[in-house]
């Protein structure tokens, strides 16, 4: 996915191109917009690069790939450029945070309404006809053996099982807190299991024993941590793996895009790299600025262009003289 935007450094832009010209500009932000597009560096093959900055091939070969080389590091087959690979992988970190964040806000939210359901307590249904008494009222009424056994009696935890009547159990789900959990349904069993055809649907869909089982035992862990209810984990299941082979298909389709892609390139162009040092080393001593990428100016004892080129031109001592 190519980036919607990307940062513009203007002062680092204008004093790095300084000494370009019109169409030396417009050659180097092509080939920046091709880089953040693709979100690949550019292949050093001159028909490309002269393909994206939008000029004849003579005239990037004889004039503007010198001109721009030193704004890249040309290495492995490719032109990279430090600072546009930084923020291709920081805009890639700070998405991958952001989804993070909204996936865990929302398990929070599903988790805040599983247990204000869990801990709702649903209105007895009132009906007008009926006129039996309560529970307690009915225990009152009984006869009592003695009056120890009576006090006792009265205060029993009553199971809703033993009661005979709806009205009365619900009054005690409604003090027991127990009367929405069969709307919001059940935790996932930290047993589940695949049947039959649930696993002949993931073979057919092209899933390898070893990835059915990791997909079963990250379902299984997604829910226990994120406390989730469902009234049909089976279906809750079919969800998960429509989403995963909805993933597969799409990364199997940008595989072979990108496959397509690298067929219809041209065949690289083997070029010269030799570095013009005579004309660098010329353009330094007429107050242009050192390219980077090609080690210490003439000034630097460190200086990589062949000592006959520095003595030339007045940067070292003749050894001779």
């Amino acid at each position: 996915m190519s980036l919607p935007w990307f940062a513009f450094h203007i002062g680092a832009y204008v004093k790095d191109t300084m000494r370009l010209t019109t169409e030396g500009h417009g050659a180097y932000l092509l080939l920046m917009l091709d880089y953040y597009a693709t979100e690949q560096a550019p292949p050093d093959d001159d028909d490309v690069l002269a393909a994206i900055c939008k000029m004849p091939i003579e005239l990037w070969q004889t004039r503007y790939r010198k001109v721009l080389a030193p704004f890249f590091t040309i290495e492995s087959g490719f032109w990279r450029h430090e600072r546009i690979e930084k923020e291709i992988v920081e805009r890639g970190s700070k998405l991958a945070s952001s989804h993070a964040r909204a996936k865990a806000g929302g398990d929070a939210y599903a988790r805040k309404i599983a247990l204000q359901k869990a801990s709702s307590r649903p209105q007895a249904d009132h009906k007008p006809h009926q006129t039996q008494k309560p529970a307690s009222s009915r225990l009152e009424a009984e006869p009592q053996a003695s009056p120890e056994a009576g006090s006792k009696k009265a205060h029993l935890h009553l199971h809703i099982d033993s009661l005979s009547t709806e009205s009365d159990r619900d009054a005690i789900e409604e003090e027991e807190g127990t009367g929405d959990l069969e709307n919001v349904g059940t935790p996932i069993d930290p047993n589940f299991k695949l049947d039959e055809n649930q696993l002949a649907v993931c073979k057919f869909d092209g899933a390898t024993p070893e990835i059915i089982a990791a997909e079963v035992a990250g379902f299984i862990d997604h829910h226990l941590a994120s406390n989730s209810f469902s009234h049909d984990w089976d279906a809750t299941w079919r969800g998960r793996w429509r989403r995963w082979k909805e993933y597969t298909t799409k990364q199997a389709e940008a595989i072979e895009r990108k496959r397509q892609r690298e067929e219809k390139l041209p065949a690289r162009v083997e070029v010269n790299k030799t570095i013009d040092y005579d004309n660098l080393v010329e353009h330094f001593k007429r107050g242009i600025p050192w390219p980077r990428g090609i080690g210490p100016d003439p000034d630097s004892p460190a200086c990589k262009a062949p000592p006959e080129i520095l003595i030339k031109y007045g940067f070292r001592k003749d050894p001779v003289s």
